[in-house]
């Protein structure tokens, strides 16, 4: 009998449906909350650091997590997953200060974001369909 190695043991798992979910629902969104609690705590929020962290690093560790750590072609998608279940878990926790200005660039960055990658998808998926057809 054969025992399969590491590398094929862990293909077999990130190939599986349920943890391809559990990486994109669970796992991004606390990665990125790993970036967001030192860089929080280390720079302090003002207008500047509020705007680079909800518009350029959030999208960014995103994307690069998903293709990092899923590595197939569907990564815009589940970036728009990760995407929601990352701010939706960021308005759970401070829904008390939905008046706040920082709120209102958290919301307004999401749907930039998601606006953002819904483009690319579409972008990516024309892409696709155009190099399926046959020319000629």
């Amino acid at each position: 009998m054969r025992h399969p190695n590491n590398t094929q043991m862990l293909l077999k798992f990130k190939a599986h449906p349920v943890t391809r979910y559990f990486i994109v629902i669970v796992i991004i969104p606390l990665c990125i909350l790993a970036v967001l609690i030192p860089y929080s705590l280390l720079l302090k929020w003002n207008i500047f650091t509020l705007l680079l962290f909800w518009f350029i690093i959030v999208p960014f560790v995103v994307q690069f997590l998903t293709a990092r750590l899923l590595r197939n072609k569907n990564t815009v998608a589940n970036s728009m997953i990760a995407l929601v279940s990352f701010y939706g878990f960021m308005v759970w926790m401070i829904y008390e200060h939905y008046q706040s200005d920082y709120f209102a660039i958290m919301i307004s960055s999401f749907v930039w974001n998601l606006l953002i990658m819904l483009l690319v998808f579409v972008i990516d998926f024309v892409d696709r369909t155009s190099e399926s057809r046959p020319t000629g």
